[in-house]
This record gives structure tokens, sequence and C-alpha cells, in this order.
């Protein structure tokens, strides 16, 4: 019975939408039916916002081309303007559910002003070191050319993170100004609210900038839910380990009544928000979470990760999360390593074949 809409960068789950914003992401040059697009180009800056993406497409964020926009003529911006109108004349009278999907924070554009003024200083420097391309080449595909990673500095990661965070914050600045309408509205006892993201961004960690690995920073993703009605104190402000994108579907499911598929491997955050000190939901019954893209697999378990080749069937990364959170250090060619491995390998096998009998 509910009904379901969307606004932003939404088009792979369109065709299940009652009504849609849909706006392509920032790769599109040409989009009829953006709505972003279609709304620059009446404004009369739809050949600055081209030029921009064009630049983008060349130099990505390291030479990014700054346009003198309005908050509400971002992308971003723009967005977060018709969410505003939707959520204001969502139907009354039936269940309701709204996606809002933004292009960024890392979607390689500057943010307007006077975002771009929000984050400065050598602290945007902390972290950053030259990339060793000889040992990232088998973890990560390249988001950039090599020579582009060559000639990064300090200077220019701290433009590049500074960027990125002004971005954040205007989206951050959405999400409140959304959370203010909802407030208002006759059923805002009802609502719950999820915030995520599909993947990480490095930004300059391992000398890399751009998200198509599986090193730490790119993988990492908040997964924030709020109840309609605050739970007790402090209640908030749990960091809940295990926790995986995969559960996102599982508690939408759970939260619209209905029924969770048997086939999918994630489960609803619902019961934790309800009762913090229950059951200890972050331990999985493997303790393993898996990921894959391209030729690469990742296993990450309470203390390690590891990724595989899954053409060759080799690994070629592992690291120890609990001595190396930044994954500094590869182990792979270490006898602990190997040791560690052995066990690795049979627990990507346990995680491996429930799914598959359920499949």
């Amino acid at each position: 019975g509910y009904r379901v809409f969307g606004v932003g960068c939404i088009g792979a789950t369109e065709m299940d939408l009652h009504e849609c914003v849909r706006v392509e992401g920032v790769e599109k040059i040409e989009a009829p039916d953006c709505a972003y697009l279609a709304a620059m180009n009446r404004r009369k800056q739809l050949d600055a916002v081209v030029l921009q993406r064009r630049q983008r497409q060349r130099g990505g964020p390291f030479e990014p081309d700054r346009l003198m926009l309005e908050p509400g003529d971002d992308i971003d911006g723009f967005i977060g303007v018709e969410a505003y109108r939707m959520l204001q004349h969502l139907d009354s009278d039936r269940p309701w559910a709204m996606v809002v999907a933004f292009s960024g924070p890392g979607n390689d554009l500057p943010p307007p002003s006077p975002y771009d003024q929000v984050a400065n200083g050598q602290s945007l420097e902390t972290g950053f070191a030259p990339a060793d391309l000889a040992c990232v080449d088998a973890l990560a595909e390249l988001d950039y050319p090599r020579v582009m990673l060559q000639r990064l500095d300090r200077i220019t990661i701290r433009r590049i993170r500074a960027d990125y965070l002004g971005r954040a914050r205007l989206i951050d600045q959405i999400l409140g100004r959304l959370i203010e309408i909802l407030r208002q509205r006759f059923d805002r006892e009802q609502p719950w609210i999820l915030v995520t993201s599909d993947r990480g961004h490095l930004l300059g960690e391992h000398g890399l900038v751009g998200h198509r690995s599986f090193l730490a920073g790119a993988v990492d993703v908040p997964v924030v839910l709020a109840p309609p009605t605050p739970v007790r104190s402090g209640a908030e402000d749990l960091a809940i380990k295990g926790i995986s994108t995969i559960d996102v579907a599982a508690t939408i499911a759970d939260l619209g009544g209905c029924d969770t598929p048997q086939v999918g491997a994630g489960r609803s955050l619902q019961p934790l928000v309800a009762n913090p000190e229950g059951t200890p939901f972050h331990l999985r019954s493997a303790g393993t979470s898996i990921s894959e893209f391209g030729h690469r697999l990742m296993l990450a378990t309470e203390q390690h990760k590891v990724v595989f080749n899954v053409a060759t069937e080799n690994a070629i990364g592992l690291y120890d999360l609990d001595a190396d959170p930044g994954e500094r250090t590869n182990l792979i060619n270490t006898a602990t390593g190997q040791n560690v491995l052995d066990s690795l390998r049979c627990q990507l096998a346990n995680t491996l074949l429930p799914l598959r009998a359920t499949a």
C-alpha cells in the first residue's frame, strides 16, 4: 500500500517509483531526461555546467573548473530543493517512502560558494604519502592516470579534501532542512530516517584518490538509523561492528512491514535500535563480511581483511585490522600472513556456501 517517491540519482530504482525527479550523475554530458540539466538549460547555465563536466572527465578533482553557482544551482543543492518540494506535498492519505540520492560528496566537483570555504588548514594534509604504485596496482583499479597520482602533493590533497568536506557540509545542511520539514508534517511521528552511502572515497590515503579498491577508506561507510521518536539517552551514540550495507535493504523491508527475502543475507537493524542492550546483534554467524567488484573479492573479519584475485585464485592483500587499522602493511608474503590465510580461506568457504544454498 505504500507510495514510493524518489529525487536525485535514482535511475537504478526508477521503475519501482510512483513519482520521481530524476537527476543523472555528473558523468553524463548530455541527458535529455535529467531534471537538473534541463533546469540549468532554462537558467542559461547549461553550457558552463557541461564545460565543467568535460574538465572533470579530463582532470577529475585535480584541476576542477570552479563555477560561481548559488547552492541551489549546484547538482546536490538542486536535488535538495526538489526534495524539499516533494516532501512538503507527499500524500497524506496513505503510507509513503521517499528516497533522496545525492551525487556527492564524492563526485569530484568543487562545492558551490560559500561551501568551498568551510574547511582549510594544514590539518587536511594529515596521513598523505605518495602512492607506492608497485604495491597498490594489484589492490586498486586506479580512478585516474598514474601520472596524476605521481604529481600529488600535500597542497593538492589539502584542496581536494577541502572540496570534499565542503560538499559534505552542503549535503549535511540539506538533510537538516529535510528533517525540519518532516517535523512540520502531521505524520511526523511515523517516518524513520536512514542515511548511508554505497561506497567510501580515498582522499590521499595510500596516495590514492577515488574508490575502486577494498582499501580502508573506500569500503567503510556510515549507516545512520533514526526512529520517529528518540530512544533512551545514549543509545544514539552506539558504534556497532559487523553492520553491512546488505542490512540496509533488510531494514527498509522490516520497517515497511515486508518479509525479508529468504535469499537475502542481510538482517534488519530495527531490533538493535529498539533494544541496544539486547542480543549481541553485531556478531554474525560466520563473523565475516564479503564484497566483490571486477576480479577482486574481499573477506573481512573482526581482525583481518583479505583480498583475493578471483581470476587467479590468489590472495593479493592481507591486513591485521587491530594492529594496522590504516592498512599500511600487507602481510601476504610473511610467514604470519600465510598462517592466517589458511584460516581465512576456510572462513570464506563457510560464508559463501550458505548463500549458494539459498540462491
